[in-house]
């Protein structure tokens, strides 16, 4: 597999500082060019901690609320690693002065790298990178601190118990050089792992990243190497330069990510901002229904081919316009102050029309023509202007439907009332048949009949056939004054309602054997045959339903009058009525009191629930119901 041409050049640099180590190492045990290296060897130092510390402010700032792991990670390491250090460093410039911190320039010198080591492998290891939220980082830092200021402490203050580490020959300076090897074996890992990781990514930015950390980890493996072999001071100056590239290299690999990583984020919402720019305007040019945006002073920037269809302008026209130049010129009076006040509101939306029934308004075509739109109208505010954006569709052939339906709805509703006019009168018409022709002719044959069993009376064989035919009369005419009450109830017509729902109370107790409480003012329902008819029909159904459907054993039936209105209820006890109830074709009962209500501007409303059903009308007592 052919290696990425960064990778191949880090490589080939790491080579070039090997063979410049090994050059130095050869040569080093005769020169001796620098006589006083300790100024240099500061000054690198210097430069390395303020590095190591640019590492943490740049991988910690760089991302606002999520943070990578592993940048996290290399930030909180390395800060540990810039503080140590810089204890390390003033220890040894302390040493003009104070032989004493030595012990501590050893010691931290031995915990900048170890720590350096660690984050780096666990870096390594981390196959892949997480998120963090502002929070978690902020554990993890004060985490870090408290550990870093537990060991400075240890060093600090206990450093004259810890036997000397650079006195040749001693078990701790055997100890101390053991460390030191194992430190360069666990750089050497680390350099190994990230040298994988970079053959195999795909992406440039962590290849990039990968490959940084690989020559860090080993070039900061050459570094103890040098200071494990550090006999004279160029191989110490030597070991001090690998810490700086090290040191750079660690800054650039997080440059590479957490420097560029917002730069790429900008970018890509750079393209996801076109992409979406482009899906809406294709959105708006395709929709069929009318966009049109304006601004504070009403002039017309943005509008969409539907919109200028609707209005009859060629494309392009109606950029500019002023929008009253779109509205009926009856409508455009205080139409500008509406749209504004809306805007103060800070509501995002609202459907236009509101005080119209139908939510609809009027627009002005090109020609002067008016049409019927539904439109909705929107509020933005954008740097500190506002902006106002209508949807709306053309709905005159709706409206031309809507007013054909409510003409047939109309026609439909004057056909009912007259055909339950009509089947009034009819019943009326054979009521009073039944009632006064066939009625009294039934009660004639039944005297007639009398008179014959007086005659008869010593006729013992036909005494039995006229008992059986004066009972057979008497069912007869029983029959026919209930058939005649339920075509037309006597009573309605001869004592009032109050009279007559007294006798559908009555009845309707003996029938069905279901109580029935009926509250009502006699003087209240002192009104006009229709609206008389109307009420008993619609309490006679209802108490009809009761006993089919309802299962009730109470039925209660107020009426009262107010305010120019009659309003009554009839309320049982029973299952009550089911939503399913309503959409029943067969519900016919139902359908007709509706309608009865209806052709009296009347509302009638059903309700139900586990208690039992309720149903409510209100009539207006001052309107002329057509008399059957």
């Amino acid at each position: 597999m052919k290696l990425p041409s960064d990778l191949r050049l880090a490589r080939r640099f790491a080579a070039l500082l090997a063979v410049g180590l090994a050059l130095t190492m050869a040569v080093n045990p005769y020169l001796h060019l620098i006589s006083d290296p300790l100024p240099w060897r500061f000054l690198i130092e210097l430069v390395c901690v303020v590095l190591y510390f640019s590492v943490f402010i740049v991988s910690w700032n760089a991302y606002e609320i999520h943070r990578k792991s592993r940048s996290v990670i290399l930030a909180l390491g390395f800060l540990c690693v810039a503080i140590f250090n810089f204890f390390h460093l003033a220890g040894t410039f302390s040493l003009i002065s104070s032989p004493g911190y030595q012990q501590t320039t050893l010691l931290f010198t031995l915990l900048w790298k170890l720590t350096a080591a660690l984050i780096l492998l666990l870096v390594g290891f981390e196959k892949k990178s997480g998120e963090l939220s502002r929070l978690q980082s902020g554990w993890l830092l004060e985490l870090a601190l408290t550990i870093v200021a537990a060991l400075s402490f240890l060093v600090f203050f206990y450093f004259d118990q810890i036997p000397p580490l650079n006195h040749s020959g001693s078990w701790p300076f055997q100890l101390k050089s053991t460390i030191e090897v194992i430190l360069i074996g666990l750089m050497l890992m680390a350099s190994g792992l990230f040298y994988r990781q970079a053959k195999t990514l795909s992406q440039v930015d962590e290849r990039k990243e990968q490959t940084w950390l690989f020559l860090a980890s080993f070039i900061l493996a050459m570094s103890e190497f040098c200071d494990l072999r550090n006999n004279n001071d160029l191989l110490g100056i030597t070991g001090q330069l690998f810490q700086f590239i090290a040191a750079l290299c660690v800054y650039l690999s997080i440059v590479t990510v957490s420097l560029r990583a917002p730069f790429l984020q900008l970018a890509q919402a750079r393209k996801e901002i076109s992409k979406n720019r482009t899906r809406l305007n294709g959105i708006i040019q395709t929709a069929s229904d009318g966009i049109i945006t304006i601004n504070a002073a009403h002039i017309v920037i943005l509008v969409n081919p539907a919109a200028e269809t609707y209005f009859g302008y060629e494309p392009g026209q109606m950029l500019g316009l002023n929008l009253d130049l779109l509205i009926p010129k009856n409508h455009r009076g205080g139409h500008a102050q509406h749209v504004d006040q809306f805007g103060k509101t800070g509501v995002s939306i609202r459907q236009m029309g509101m005080q119209y029934p139908d939510f609809s308004v009027n627009g002005l075509k090109k020609n002067g023509e008016q049409f019927p739109i539904e439109a909705s109208i929107s509020s933005l505010l954008e740097d500190g202007e506002r902006f106002y954006t209508v949807i709306f569709r053309d709905i005159s052939d709706r409206k031309i439907a809507k007013q054909k339906l409510e003409q047939y709805h109309r026609e439909l509703s004057n056909l009912s009332h007259s055909l339950q006019t009509v089947r009034e009168e009819e019943r009326k018409h054979i009521a009073r048949e039944l009632h006064d022709d066939l009625g009294q002719l039934l009660a004639a044959l039944r005297m007639d009949l009398s008179l014959l069993e007086k005659r008869q009376s010593d006729n013992i064989k036909t005494q039995p056939i006229i008992s059986s035919m004066d009972k057979l009369l008497l069912n007869s005419i029983s029959t026919l004054r209930r058939i005649a009450s339920d075509l037309r109830p006597r009573a309605l017509d001869e004592g009032g309602l109050y009279f007559a729902l007294l006798t559908l109370q009555k009845e309707f107790i003996q029938r069905h054997q279901i109580a029935c409480e009926l509250n009502a003012v006699e003087t209240e329902l002192i009104l006009n045959d229709g609206l008389s008819t109307t009420i008993f029909r619609v309490i006679q159904e209802s108490l009809t339903n009761v006993v089919r459907h309802a299962h009730a054993t109470q039925v209660w039936i107020t009426l009262s009058q107010t305010d120019g209105k009659l309003s009554f209820s009839i309320q049982d006890n029973g299952k009550g009525i089911a939503e399913q109830d309503f959409v029943k074709h067969q519900s016919f009962g139902l359908v007709g009191m509706r309608e009865r209500v209806r052709a009296l501007q009347g509302e009638l409303t059903i309700t139900g629930n586990e208690h039992g059903t309720c149903i409510e009308v209100a009539l207006p007592i001052t309107s002329e119901a057509p008399q059957p």
